[in-house]
């Protein structure tokens, strides 16, 4: 593997979004990571984005990023029902893949995904970035030494905002149940993925739903 990988960032609008808020500047901070190539929808807003983050090379269709021989790694941060349609092809051109969670629209379109990296030999991975947390590495630590004793048990809140009458119009496609987002697969999981990796694994599950509607 290169000492520097050359990443192709799918997702960064220059309008805002997570891709430019968080991924640009990581890859920037991190020595063994170049930003090289985006990609979009079209070729203009794929345009804007290389303008805005200083790239060289813009490609409105990201199959031709796929394509593109200097590209290392591939970094996929749109919304999550266009997943698998990216990642796909992007695991077969043999790239590495770094893709925002969740992976895909369900367990099993999820597994697909992972054969998928399997059998390419490649690197992936999906962003659960509450466990990098220097803080979270620091409490990980100290759990671990029995600085508090042994855990026996935890009460876990996980909450959100802007539902219903207050969702933005960026994120309104979290209310359609196609798109695959709720409360319990982003904001719910990420806490989740926290826990255990405070805590541990998690050996039994038993679960209860109610309808507050």
């Amino acid at each position: 593997m290169a000492s520097v990988l050359r990443v192709g960032l799918i997702g960064a609008s220059p309008e805002g979004g997570w891709a430019r808020e968080s991924h640009v500047p990581a890859i920037r901070a991190l020595a063994g990571l170049e930003l090289a190539a985006v990609a979009g929808r079209t070729q203009r807003s794929a345009d804007a984005a290389a303008d805005r983050f200083g790239v060289e090379k813009a490609y409105g269709n990201p199959v031709e990023l796929f394509r593109d021989p200097d590209i290392d790694l591939i970094t996929v941060a749109v919304t999550l029902p266009a997943h698998r349609e990216l990642l796909l092809p992007a695991l077969a051109a043999g790239k590495h893949v770094y893709c925002e969670y969740p992976l895909g629209l369900d367990v099993g379109e999820s597994r697909t995904l992972a054969q998928a990296a399997r059998e390419a030999g490649v690197c992936a991975a999906v962003g659960l970035q509450a466990r990098a947390n220097p803080a979270v590495g620091r409490a990980r630590e100290l759990l671990a030494a029995g600085a508090i004793g042994r855990p026996l048990t935890a009460s876990i809140l996980s909450t959100t905002v802007g539902f219903g009458p207050n969702t933005a119009p960026a994120v309104a496609y979290t209310e359609d149940p196609a798109s695959g987002v709720t409360v319990v697969t982003i904001q719910a999981a990420h806490t989740l993925d926290l826990a255990v990796a405070l805590l541990g694994g998690i050996a039994d599950l038993t679960g209860a739903m109610r309808d507050f509607g």
